[in-house]
């Protein structure tokens, strides 16, 4: 206690240093809470500092300093007012009354944002008039008279400045009322991880920390109640402990963070702050470092602990006040000195005395302010309601607002309403106002994108219509009434079943919404599909749907698009009619052409083997010339009709390919061949160039192939005055199982003019109409090369100038030997010859006449059938036969029926005869049968002697 006035004067100076820890106090807490209650955390910093004063005046100063026997409370000095001394008791009063209200305004902070007014205002009283006075009559009675000191005191507890009394003591309090309340609204998610709240103003919370600590100046300086020379060495730790307390934990923070977080230093400081009160008077400047460090770390441990256990602690007060205050109790006996001490224990016994006292703190405060909260708040509950805690205890608890409250006031009202166009009100100056301005504006382009979009509705070509939940329609647009008849006024309201879905969907249409809403599931959502919906007058119509399911936080709502496609069904409908109309000509021209084939193949190879017949006896040079010119004329007309068919084929997409091995070079020679007797009728030269690189032997369709050459090479004949053709064949690319090979068949003939290149593949395409007249054809030839070079995944490209010639190049795959195919079976020729007995079935005697003389002109005898059944009666009577010929196409009976009928006799006469189909090459797209068990080959018409002979002959 002071005596003289210089130390009267300090400890009134100190007083005031206390004093301002209650403005830190408001500046801190209200900075690190949300705006909407920091008018309650004000309020109740000053009235917990009134109310407390006033408490201690009454009788808490006399309960914690007067005279007592037993060192349980004082009894003297009731309603304090000091007869003798009178400065130095009023100076001494007023020092210890800031440190009740210190006491008690550490809970503010703690229990800030969801606790009742009034249920604060009682434990401040429980605080001021009760906790506080006397637990510091058992740690500090006996300091004014020095006798009848307090159990604790007298037991050797020491605690210079309140770790324990005043930071302990209110630490130990907030975390009861914490506990009993439970945590703010969004403090915690459902996955146990903590989510931060907002703060309103970090800076006006630094200022707080920064005004508390020059608070704390007087409140461990003026603990000496003197002035000695031992005030700067505790000022002097005081500042150390508070500068290392808040370095370590930004450290710690930043390690482990990645980031320095703001409220890492300001709660470390504040905990090494309080961790050095108990022992800033008997400890070095290097343990006061020390002692605030280890504060920092036990705060940022207690914030841990408390986040796991889900404890909310608004500015964590508790880690700061209750973490810090206990460790700096206990550190009294671990780094203080024992003799400035005095109280004669060691440190060990120091240790138990410290822990006893910490431990009696919180016992005394858990079981005689912590129960009595927690009894009070079972019938009259400690916090405010769910509503009143979102809303804002500015507001609910005080009708106080602050501009940004009205701002969120004018917003949420705003939500309810659903009404954008009316704007909030604008505080000027204010930061609520430029949120507001800026609010505003969002809400005019938001009033504007509404407008636009319901303009856009309204004069959509689709139906918009909106249902809930229920199936009641909310939303009709204009062309939802002139689709289905019914006004917006009168489809609102009413259930989608009863006005635009028929009877017949009503029951699917209701099962699949409840299905949606018990599973979340529904097929015919977000899809487009058609359906039929009803008009007003009742009348189906096929529509056009796409539903989409949206979810609000009233549930969900359906978004029906809707247009009605009568004209386009109709529409589609006579497509269809047109389209298999045109399918049906098709196949009838198919079928034409087919029949047109035969009729005309079967003369046209009749006159053609006639032709080559005569042109093999002895003739007259003229007659020989007539009949050569005959066959010539036969052949053009063969390859024109040739032409057509194959068109015909690709068009239907009836062409098909045979894989088989081929010797590239022997391919080449033998086109090479097959059109050199027309180049050498123009005196043109054929060159040829073939890469040594291409494999010996390929495997595709050698036939097509040969078309393709065949063709393009008579084209540059055909176009070529003088000069020469050249046929380059390179291998382009090769792998494991392929080979690509490029072609280029060059001449110097007329050329094709730039604009008709792009022209010249399609069907019926030539340079101009004279070409026709004047070198004939039928204007299919590239066309049918085009075609068949993409079936075979080749391509095919020009390069032409006009009177310097034309380049045609193009790229083919082929499969290399190692690619296991389907390979077509080679026959294998014999090296000496044996006569056959042969049985022709051939219903035309044209055809049998030119069979049969090639035939027998090369030694095989020849036996021939007019019909199927006479070749069956034929084959009982003179088997065994070598060979038997057949036309494919038979009026009576087609050749697979009669070969199997000669198969069954041959399991009689244990014999096996060689089966060859005759068939016209327009067969093999016509739905041709494989070959099977019964058909071992086929020969193509019209018979040239030598690929006949070759055939026979290939079989042994």
């Amino acid at each position: 206690m002071p005596h003289s006035n210089l130390d009267i004067l300090w400890v009134l100076l100190c007083a005031g240093l206390v004093f301002l820890m209650q403005a830190g106090f408001v500046c801190l807490e209200t900075g690190l809470t949300r705006a909407k209650n920091s008018i309650n955390v004000a309020i109740k910093n000053l009235s917990d500092f009134t109310l407390s004063v006033t408490l201690y005046w009454v009788f808490g100063f006399t309960l914690m300093f007067g005279i007592s026997g037993s060192g349980l409370w004082g009894n003297t000095t009731w309603f304090f007012n000091p007869s003798e001394n009178i400065n130095s008791f009023l100076a001494f009063f007023l020092f210890q009354a800031m440190f009740c209200a210190t006491a008690a305004t550490i809970v503010s902070g703690a229990v800030a944002e969801r606790m009742k007014f009034k249920a604060y205002l009682l434990t401040t009283f429980l605080i001021s008039g009760f906790l506080y006075p006397l637990f510091g009559h058992w740690a500090w009675g006996g300091i004014i008279e020095n006798h009848g000191l307090g159990w604790l005191k007298k037991v050797g507890f020491i605690d210079f400045a309140g770790s324990t009394v005043v930071h302990s003591l209110g630490g130990w309090m907030s975390l009861a009322v914490i506990v009993i309340i439970g945590a703010r609204q969004g403090r915690f998610n459902s996955n146990q991880y903590n989510d931060k709240i907002k703060r309103s103003n970090i800076p006006l919370s630094v200022l707080g920390v920064l005004l508390l600590w020059l608070g704390w100046f007087g409140f461990n300086g003026g603990s000496t109640f003197s002035v000695k020379s031992n005030i700067a060495l505790i000022i002097a730790n005081t500042v150390l402990a508070g500068a290392s307390g808040g370095l370590l934990a930004l450290a710690v923070n930043w390690l482990s963070k990645k980031r320095p977080e703001v409220t890492s230093i300001m709660n470390g400081s504040l905990a090494g702050l309080v961790a050095i009160t108990a022992s800033c008077y008997a400890v070095t400047t290097t343990t006061s470092v020390i002692i605030g460090a280890i504060g920092g770390f036990v705060m940022l441990s207690f914030s841990r602990i408390l986040e796991k256990l889900r404890i909310d602690d608004a500015v964590d007060a508790v880690p700061v006040h209750l973490g810090g205050g206990i460790w700096g109790t206990l550190a009294v006996a671990i780094f203080a000195d024992l003799d400035i001490l005095g109280t004669g224990l060691n440190r060990w016994q120091q240790l138990q005395v410290q822990a006893l006292g910490i431990t009696i703190c919180g016992i005394w405060v858990l079981s005689g302010g912590g129960l009595i909260l927690y009894l009070t708040n079972k019938w009259l509950p400690l916090r405010v309601s769910p509503e009143k805690e979102k809303l804002g205890l500015n507001y609910t608890e005080h009708g106080e607002s602050t501009e940004m409250y009205t701002l969120l006031s004018s917003m949420e009202e705003q939500a309810k309403s659903g009404d954008i166009s009316q704007k909030v009100e604008i505080e000027p100056f204010t930061e609520a106002g430029e949120v507001a301005q800026r609010y505003n504006k969002i809400l005019e382009t938001l009033h504007e994108a509404e407008k636009n979009n319901q303009l856009i509705i309204e004069n959509s070509l689709d139906a918009i219509v909106s249902m809930n939940e229920e199936g009641v329609i909310t939303a009709w647009n204009t062309q939802a009434e002139k689709i289905f008849g019914w006004s917006a006024q009168e489809a609102i309201g009413s259930k989608l079943t009863e006005n635009i879905i028929p009877e017949r969907f009503r029951e699917a249409h209701d099962k699949g919404l409840k299905r949606f809403l018990q599973s979340g599931e529904g097929p015919v959502l977000n899809k487009r599909f058609e359906i039929h919906a009803k008009n007003k007058r009742g009348f189906e119509f096929p529509i056009e749907l796409a539903i989409t399911p949206l979810k609000t936080s009233k549930g969900y709502f359906f978004s029906a698009f809707i247009r009605d496609i009568t004209e386009r069904t109709e529409f589609e409908n006579n497509l269809k009619a047109a389209k298999d109309a045109a399918e049906a000509t098709s196949v009838a021209k198919s079928q034409f052409l087919a029949n047109m084939s035969h009729e005309i193949r079967t003369p046209m190879n009749g006159i053609m083997g006639m032709l080559q017949l005569a042109l093999n006896t002895e003739l007259k040079p003229q007659q020989k010339e007539y009949l050569e010119l005959a066959h010539n004329s036969a052949k053009s007309l063969l390859v024109i009709i040739n032409d057509i068919l194959d068109f015909s084929r690709i068009e239907t997409g009836k062409i098909e390919l045979n894989q088989t091995q081929f010797k590239v070079k022997e391919l080449i020679e033998q086109v090479i061949k097959l059109i050199s007797v027309n180049a050498q009728e123009k005196a043109l030269e054929v060159h040829t160039e073939i890469s040594n690189k291409i494999s010996p032997l390929l495997i595709g369709d050698p036939a097509r192939l040969q078309q393709i050459l065949l063709n393009l090479l008579s084209n540059a004949i055909k176009f070529t005055k003088s000069g020469k053709i050249t046929l380059k064949v390179a291998l382009e690319k090769q792998t494991e199982e392929i080979e690509e090979l490029y072609f280029s068949i060059q001449d110097t003939g007329t050329g094709i003019p730039k604009d008709k290149i792009r022209d010249i593949f399609s069907a019926f395409s030539q340079v101009d109409s004279s070409h026709s007249r004047k070198y004939g054809g039928t204007g299919l030839g590239l066309a049918i090369c085009f075609e068949l070079l993409k079936q075979m995944k080749g391509k095919i490209w020009v390069e032409s100038e006009v009177d310097k010639g034309s380049n045609f190049q193009f790229f083919l795959p082929f499969h290399r030997l190692n690619k296991k195919l389907n390979i077509t079976n080679q026959i294998e020729q014999t090296s000496s010859f044996q006569p056959k007995k042969i049985l022709l079935i051939e219903e035309d005697a044209i055809h049998q006449k030119i069979i049969m003389d090639i035939l027998k002109k090369n030694g095989h005898q020849v036996i021939n059938s007019h019909s199927a059944e006479e070749a069956i009666n034929t084959f009982k009577q003179k088997h065994p036969f070598d060979i038997v010929l057949m036309d494919l196409e038979m009026s009576e009976m087609d050749a697979y029926t009669t070969a199997g009928k000669i198969r069954k006799l041959e399991e009689e006469f244990g014999e096996h005869a060689i089966v060859i189909a005759l068939k016209s090459t327009f067969l093999d797209e016509e739905g041709e049968k494989p070959i099977s068990s019964e058909v071992d080959d086929y020969l193509c018409k019209p018979i040239k002697p030598d690929h006949l002979i070759k055939k026979v002959e290939g079989y042994s």
